[in-house]
């Protein structure tokens, strides 16, 4: 894909992120996945781990906050 975008408009590329941000964010708080990301992340770009650390932090926030709200509701 890198090939396809890169010529690309800035803009085109912002539109394409924002695509992939939710999609990585939706697999990100799957368990299966973040087993798998446990044993295989650290064989990715460090800025990239960097993101993906981030995103796993948020997204197992979020999913502690809604079973809270789920229980207490």
């Amino acid at each position: 894909s890198f090939l396809m975008y890169r010529d690309q408009s800035k803009s085109l590329r912002e539109e394409q992120w924002l695509g992939w941000d939710e999609y990585i964010r939706d697999y990100a708080g799957r368990n299966n996945f973040r087993q798998a990301w446990a044993i295989l992340g650290s064989q990715f770009d460090e800025q990239f781990l960097i993101y993906m650390n981030q995103v796993m932090d948020e997204t197992h926030t979020n999913r502690k906050s809604e079973n809270q709200k789920l229980n207490n509701g």
